[in-house]
């Protein structure tokens, strides 16, 4: 679990929230209530507050691998709790199963947009009309693309939080340490050969 994770996490809420503001005004549906969205952007804020802090300890939070390290113990309890909320309020798009299936649609609609615009684009006449929407349908691949991976990016995050809220440890706190306790002898065995 690293940074990079929780801007993957961000992308999907922060996408899902804008869907859901576009539903409630142009059709008069909503999933998330107003409160339900305050809670989260509660959660969010407390989630963002800790990376800061994280990043303000850390010498190198400049360097852009600071994007891979590790997440501090406060910070993967903040992300814990969000990741535990959001699956237990709203399982259908943020369950692990929901999170897989929306991965592999939209890896689905990468690859056919991604087809369909080669065929426009290599076998049409130079029509203008078929010359934009080979464009288009290419633009519709690569933010597929991009959606695809966070969207995965996420459900493994998911899946982290889920594997160790089941773990036999105490909490998902005591979890996570034991895992970072067990990593540090193997990293600064590898780092003295």
């Amino acid at each position: 679990m690293n940074a990079r994770d929780v801007r993957a996490l961000g992308a999907v809420l922060t996408r899902d929230v804008f869907a859901d503001s576009a539903r409630s005004a142009f059709l008069n549906r909503r999933k998330m209530t107003p409160d339900a969205r305050r809670a989260l952007v509660g959660r969010w804020s407390a989630l963002q507050s800790s990376l800061i802090a994280d990043r303000l300890i850390s010498p190198d939070a400049s360097l852009p691998r600071s994007l891979e390290t590790p997440l501090s113990e406060r910070t993967e309890a903040a992300v814990a709790a969000l990741v535990n909320e959001l699956a237990a309020f709203y399982p259908d798009s943020y369950g692990q199963g929901s999170l897989r299936d929306r991965c592999l649609g939209a890896c689905g609609r990468a690859i056919a947009s991604a087809v369909s615009s080669a065929i426009l684009f290599f076998t049409s006449p130079d029509g203008p009309f078929v010359g934009d929407a080979g464009r288009l349908l290419f633009l519709v691949a690569c933010w597929s693309l991009v959606t695809s991976v966070q969207l995965w990016r996420t459900y493994v995050l998911v899946e982290q939080v889920s594997r160790r809220r089941r773990s036999p440890s105490v909490g998902a706190v005591a979890g996570l340490a034991d895992e970072r306790a067990a990593r540090r002898p193997r990293e600064m065995k590898d780092r003295s050969e």
